[in-house]
C-alpha cells in the first residue's frame, strides 16, 4: 500500500510541474541548409554513369575438365567486341551452350565484316583432352 501511495504522489508531482498539460503539437524540425550548400562550387552534378560490362570472354570461366577428346571443343577467348573471333582455347562440350549465350550478348559490338584474316580454327571445332583438360593444339 505504501508503494502505491508513493507512486501516486510521484505522478501528481510530475503533473503539477508540467502544468497538468502535455504537449501534443509536433516539434518543428531544425533548420536545414540548402541541399547543395555543402558541395564545392565546381562539383560534378551530372548523372552517375555506370561502368560498361567487361567484354572479356575467358575459357577458364567455363568447364574445361575432360576424359576423352570428343568432350572438347575449340572456342574464342579475348575481347568479344574484336572483329576476328578465332579459336585460341578449348572448353568441355557441355559448356558450349552457355559459352555461346555469353558471347552472343556482344553481338552488337562484334563486326565480323571488318575481319580481314581467316581463322584457322573457329568455335565448335574439335579440340583435344590432354591430362584431363581441354586444349586446342596448334595447327
Amino acid at each position: 500500500m505504501r508503494t502505491f501511495a508513493s507512486l501516486a504522489l510521484l505522478v501528481l508531482a510530475v503533473t503539477a510541474c508540467s502544468g497538468g498539460q502535455t504537449s501534443t503539437a509536433p516539434t518543428p524540425p531544425p533548420p536545414t541548409s540548402p541541399p547543395d550548400a555543402a558541395l564545392p562550387p565546381d562539383a560534378d552534378l551530372s548523372p552517375v554513369q555506370t561502368p560498361q560490362a567487361s567484354t572479356a570472354i575467358r575459357a577458364s570461366s567455363y568447364r574445361q575438365d575432360c576424359t576423352r577428346d570428343d568432350e572438347c571443343v575449340a572456342v574464342f577467348e579475348g575481347n568479344a567486341c574484336q572483329a576476328c573471333r578465332c579459336a585460341f582455347n578449348a572448353i568441355h562440350r557441355d559448356a558450349l551452350p552457355k559459352y555461346r549465350a555469353d558471347l552472343g550478348a556482344f553481338w552488337s559490338c562484334h563486326k565480323p565484316d571488318e575481319c580481314a584474316a581467316d581463322c584457322i580454327q573457329v568455335t565448335g571445332d574439335a579440340a583435344k583432352c590432354e591430362a584431363g583438360i581441354c586444349v586446342l593444339p596448334p595447327r
